[in-house]
This record gives structure tokens, sequence and C-alpha cells, in this order.
């Protein structure tokens, strides 16, 4: 999978080796209502059609009934004139371009793949160009959905939970492609008219062009962190709706769609879509009946997340929110699509501000979850009882906002502890996973890459340009690291790091954080104006820390500079005995032999060995020596020619009389010339050579030529070591005491390699 270019299968796959795959195939038993346990798969299929015809329904009776919210009142008649737009080829190819590959057919079974072919011509000139050209314009200059193409599929996916109870599931939602095709269109249009009409207000970020989860984050720390220097009370409210998406009424959604201007022929488009949908849901292989979707935004519909925005965009409105140091005007809270957050300078100010959310929730049908809210007071408490909706909100010490853990004491401890306990969790996971030696090289470290590293450094956006803050999550990446290739704690972790091509974790956080700098203050929300606004103080803010950061450690004040300070500044530092012999001997500090490991796997032991040497967790007899698990006079004796000579790289390759035979069949090429294949004319050159360090392709490179010389020194070395390998653990076991037995077991000497390292 990894050789033959197929990502989503090799990530699938490592999903599921790493304890972090959830099967969305859901065929077991249910409960029923009365906690019955149910597998007859009829009876199975009336409980997902009435568990979802649940969600979807329309409890009030006003989704559907226009009259309810007509009542309101528009004061405006006049729409932008975009909405009468015409649709054209280009904005169908467009819509092609940006809808992904691979994914589920709607009850169409038509996938995207197929109306894709089309996609690169600039005019419909195939009958298939044609004939989907002349589908979507129908339906877009119709402004109808056919019957056909009204019910989408529904998948439950478990979420945490007991798997026998429905309401541990969500929902995914497979529409048919021609529908998924027309709502990209329109989600287009839409995004178009808030880039040029600012529909949504600065306090959004959810679902828009170039905004993050993480910037929403980081606006809330940088804001209350002002106040904080400032002396400013600050008291925040979490707010948690309950199934926000499903409970949106139909109508209500229309309606707010005029009062923003949005009219004419894509008003009447967004109405077909909302004007008869359907679901069916889908269970291992059967389907349930037809249900009516009367209520909330339809799910897997591109131009849901935008029309929830535009949805919530009022919510914010009466709030009075609170002053920001060096920002015009008060911030009155923050929206993440339904994640939402307000500010108040007292707690009587936040009750108001819950008592506004309650009333906006009660004239939009919308339910607030109180038991999941969370009060906050920075730096402060009271007896106070804030409530919502008629429910008691908790006042709490922290809170997780967005992913990130805030606290009220309004420092990074609690984010850093979450990361710290869920990378942790993680690793149990992925544990024998990566200790599996059977496993390349490569494969195991991309988990740590891809999965581990990620869950470790979330956020780090916020708390990232600080070792001292990164070293617990560090310690976590560290085990890991170790355990891919055995080594233990007194092995040299830098080096093993930079061989394994592991980033550090300040490393990766400092970057993600300088990211964030450059990128974010082109951002439509508050985090554009706060880079463009800092506060001056002694004590340092988020942007505020950040420019002094890149001024004080980088060379230039732009993008980039970071990864090249923190690596020099990482290489410097590292004055271990094994990175010193890397430099020394022209070994290369990053050499591509875990990716020579994938190609040729019959040298996998002999390759191990080489990175082992590489990262200095070779079990050499001087180190056993040293750490006094074999006799000490074999700190300057070779046990294996006994000579008077320390078992050293250099004695290894190229002294040691013990290996006389293996040397000559498998290194003779090299040995005897050394001008021969590869150009040099001394050991150290060779050895450099021999241990990698001319091995400077990628792997695909490598897998398109397998002559090159430096593969072939490398192999050659690898097919040498692998030779003496059961010999120097069965004379080593000896000088140890262990019986024979133990070079078979597990343990052997692995064990031992991780007790010592030359760094």
């Amino acid at each position: 999978m990894y050789l033959d270019n197929k990502p989503r299968h090799l990530w699938r796959w490592l999903k599921y080796k790493s304890n972090r795959f959830n099967s969305s195939i859901i065929d077991g038993p249910l409960f029923d209502n009365e906690r019955q346990v149910i597998n007859d798969k009829n009876e199975k299929a009336n409980i997902w059609a009435k568990h979802f015809e649940e969600l979807a329904k329309d409890f009030s009776g006003n989704s559907r009934k226009s009259t309810k919210w007509e009542s309101m009142g528009v004061s405006q008649v006049m729409y932008f004139e975009e909405c009468d737009n015409t649709i054209t080829w280009k904005d169908i190819t467009k819509a092609l371009k940006s809808t992904p590959n691979n994914k589920a057919a709607g009850k169409d079974r038509i996938p995207s793949e197929f109306w894709k072919l089309v996609e690169e011509e600039s005019f419909p000139t195939t009958n298939l160009a044609k004939l989907f050209y002349k589908l979507i314009k129908n339906i877009w200059d119709s402004a109808y959905v056919p019957e056909i193409f009204n019910t989408s599929i529904v998948i439950p996916i478990p979420k945490k939970g007991d798997r026998r109870d429905p309401n541990n599931y969500k929902g995914i939602s497979l529409m048919p492609s021609i529908i998924k095709i027309v709502t990209k269109i329109a989600s287009h249009r839409l995004a178009e008219m808030d880039l040029k009409h600012n529909l949504l207000i600065k306090e959004q970020a959810g679902f828009r062009t170039r905004e993050e989860c993480v910037s929403q984050a980081t606006v809330l720390y940088e804001a209350v962190r002002r106040r904080k220097i400032k002396s400013l009370p600050t008291w925040i409210g979490f707010i948690d709706f309950a199934k926000a998406f499903d409970r949106v009424p139909h109508q209500a959604l229309l309606y707010k769609l005029k009062k923003l201007n949005i009219g004419g022929h894509l008003h009447k488009v967004i109405s077909a879509l909302y004007k008869n949908p359907k679901i069916q849901i889908r269970f291992g292989n059967a389907l349930s009946e037809t249900v009516e979707y009367e209520c909330g935004v339809r799910q897997g519909c591109p131009a849901s997340p935008m029309l929830f925005d535009l949805f919530i965009n009022d919510i914010l409105e009466a709030i009075k929110g609170v002053y920001i140091p060096e920002l015009e005007g008060n911030i009155r809270g923050l929206l993440f699509a339904d994640d939402a957050v307000v500010l108040a300078e007292s707690p009587a100010e936040l009750q108001i501000a819950f008592e506004k959310i309650s009333q906006w929730s009660k004239k939009w049908e919308m339910k607030v979850n109180a038991s999941k809210c969370g009060a906050i007071g920075i730096g402060q408490s009271t007896n106070m009882i804030f409530t919502v909706q008629g429910g008691i909100v908790p006042q709490v010490e922290e809170y997780k906002y967005l992913g990130i853990m805030f606290n009220k004491r309004w420092n990074h401890v609690s984010a850093i502890k979450n990361n710290t306990d869920n990378a942790r969790k993680a690793l149990n996971g992925m544990y024998y996973f990566l200790a599996r030696k059977k496993i390349p090289i490569a494969l195991r470290t991309i988990i740590i890459r891809s999965v581990l590293l990620p869950i470790a450094t979330y956020g780090g956006e916020i708390f990232g340009m600080s070792q001292a803050r990164n070293n617990k999550i560090q310690s976590i990446l560290d085990t890991a690291t170790r355990l891919v290739l055995g080594a233990g704690k007194t092995a040299a972790i830098t080096r093993i790091r930079e061989e394994l091509r592991i980033t550090p974790v300040n490393t990766k956080t400092a970057i993600s954080r300088e990211r964030a700098y450059y990128k974010w203050h082109k951002s439509r929300t508050w985090i554009s104006d706060l880079i463009e606004f800092p506060m001056k103080s002694k004590l340092a803010t988020w942007v505020s820390g950040t420019q002094r950061w890149i001024k004080r450690f980088c060379s230039e004040n732009s993008p980039g500079e970071t990864l090249k300070a923190l690596t020099l500044r990482t290489r410097k530092k590292d004055s271990t005995m094994i990175s010193n012999w890397i430099e020394s001997n022209n070994i290369g500090r990053v050499r591509n032999i875990i990716g020579l490991e994938m190609l040729f796997p019959e040298h996998s032991k002999g390759i191990m060995q080489i990175i082992k040497i590489r990262t200095g967790t070779y079990n050499f007899a001087y180190k056993l020596a040293r750490s006094q698990v074999i006799g000490r006079e074999y700190l300057m004796k070779c046990p294996f020619c006994n000579e008077i000579k320390p078992e050293s790289v250099e004695h290894l390759i190229f002294e040691c009389s013990k290996w006389t035979s293996e040397r000559r069949e498998y290194m003779g090429d090299f040995l005897p010339n050394k001008n021969n294949l590869l150009p040099g004319s001394t050991d150290t050159q060779l050895l450099g050579k021999l241990l990698g360090g001319e091995l400077i392709y990628k792997t695909v490179d490598i897998l398109k030529n397998v002559d090159y010389p430096a593969v072939k020194a490398v192999l050659a070395t690898a097919s040498f070591l692998s030779a003496t390998l059961t010999t120097r653990t069965i004379t080593l076991n000896e000088l140890i005491g262990a019986p024979a037995s133990w070079t078979q077991s597990r343990n052997g000497m692995e064990t031992l390699v991780g007790r010592d390292g030359i760094g």
C-alpha cells in the first residue's frame, strides 16, 4: 500500500492497527424504547427509522409553516443582484472540482467520480458533459427537485458508548450526486456573497474560507489575556446547543435568508431543496422505510454549514460584550458554527447574556443544553446561580472549547494536561503496533507522525514557542519513538528523532504558531484586528509573545524562519557522542535508511542494525562493559577477535578478524578497492558511505532505480551486519551468563539494546 501509492488503504490499515478505527458497518443488536435487545432485521429497521424520524421531527409544527415566520416581517424587499445570476458551465465544473472523491453514492447509486469525468472540459462538448449540464441547469432554472432526488440515505456511525443504544450514533447522510452538485453551487454563491457583502458577523468563524477552529480559540485566549493583564474582570459563558443542526426550522431559515437580502432565484432554489426532503436509514445491507425530514438543515448537504451560519448569525445582537484593550468596539462573544461563547464584565452581566441567549433560542425554537454549558470567572468565583432556558449552568474550573482546555487561571496548564492525557491514551492504543519488529520502521513512524503527533500538539498555535511547556507532551512522544527502536532512556533521543524524521513537539507547535501569526492577519474575524493592534505590556499576550519570539530567534521576519532557527538551535545544543561521530564521519544526519527497509524487506534485520549504529543504540561490547553488563576488560578488548581494541564501529566493519569471511562475502566489492563503486580513499569516507552517507534519494526514486551505488553500499553493509547478528548475540549472552535459549526469546538482546547509548 505504501509503495503502490494507495494512501487511503494505508491510512485505513494504520488506523485499524493503532486502535483508532471505527467501523461504519452497523448490523448488531439494538435497544428498543424499553431497553429490550432486538436482533430481528425488520424490527431493527423500524428502530432506526423511528430514531432518526424523532431527530428530524417538527415538534412545534412551525418548521414548515411560513406564516409563523413571515408574520415577524421582513422590512426590506430588495435582494442582492447576484441571487438572480444564471448558472454557467464554469459554476458546474467549479463545484465538481471541489467535490471529494471516494465518497459513498446516494440513492441514485451514481458516485461523484462519474460526473467528475467532465470537470476538465472548458465547454460541455462530450455527450456526458452535455447531459450533465442539461440536468443541472433544468433543476436550477426550474427551482424544482424531482421526487427521485429528494431522498438521502443516512448511515449510523457509532460514537462513544454502548453500540446497542441508537442515541450513541451520529448520522452521515448520502445525497444523490446530482443534488449534491446543485447544493455545491448554491454554497459557492452564498460564500461569494458573504465575501463581497460581509453577511456573517466578525464573531463567526465556522465554515468560512481561510478560517480555522484554533484561530477562534486564540481570539478567546488573546482577548481575555489582555483584560487579565489590565486587571479587568472577565466572565465567560460557554453555550452548548442540543442537536443544533437538527433543530433549525425550515421556514425560519428561509425567512432569515430574505432578511439578509438573499432572495430572488437563489432563494427559490434553496426553498426547493427544503420543500419535501426525506431520508432512509441504511444499516448493514438493510434499508428502512422513508422518513420525512421535517426539521433541521439537511445532513450531507454542502450548503448546510453556510446556511446554519446564516441562521445563527444574529444570536449575539443583544449582548453587550466586553472591551478589549487596543480594539474599537466590544467583543460580544464568539461563534464557530453552533459552538458559542459570550463575554461579560460581571456575573450579573453574564446572567443577562444567558437570558438573551434564552430569548433568542425560544424565538427560533432552538434548545440549549444547560447542563453541558459552563461559566468561568477569570481568577474569581461567585455564589450566583447562572441559568439558561430554565436550566442551571454549572460554574466550572475549566472548560473544553473547540477541543482546547481553558481554565479560570487563564494559563496553559489545563491545555497541556489535556493533550498529554490524550497522547498517552493514543499511545496505549498503538503500543503493540509500535513495538512490533516485523512491521517496517517507516510504517511505525508514520503512525507517530500522522496520528500521535497531531493529537499531542493540537492547539499548539496557542501554547507553542515554549520548550518548558511542551516537555510533558514530548515525553509521551519520546516513549513512542524509543519503542520503535527498542531503545532505553539513556539513548540520545535527539539523534533518534532526527533519524526517524519525527519532529520535536516544541518545533511542531512553534511552527504552527508562526504559521498562524502570518496567516491570520488576513482573517475576516477578530483575530486579524488583534494581530494588527497588539497590546503593549511587559507581560506577553499571544500576539506580542509571538512577535517577541520571532524577533529574538529568527534572523528575518518572514514565514519559515522558525523551522530554520529551531533546527539550528537543536543541533547546536546536541553535544552527544553519537551526533559528533555522525558529523565527523560524513555519515549524514538525515538519510533515507527507513525507506530502504520498505523496498528491501529481506534486508530488514541488517538495515535495523544500521539504524541502530546511526542512532547510537547498537549493542557494542564496550557499551555493555561500560554498563557493567559484561566484564570491564571489554572496555578495551574485542570479545570476538580477542584483540586489545574496543569493539567500535570501525573495528566491526573493517578490522575484526572474526568476521573476515562475512566481510569478504558481502562487502568484498567495496573494501579491496575503495575507488571501485564509491569514490573515497580513507576508511572514514568509506564508513560514511557504507552507513548511508550518500543515500539522499527519496523512496520513489530508489524504486525507479535500485542500482544506485549508494543503495548497493548500504545493502552490502546490511547483509554483513545481518550475517554477524546471531553469533554476536550468542557470544554476548555467554559473557553475561545467560542461557543460549535466551537468544531465541523476545527479551534476548532487545533487552540489552536499550541499556545504554553512545550519547
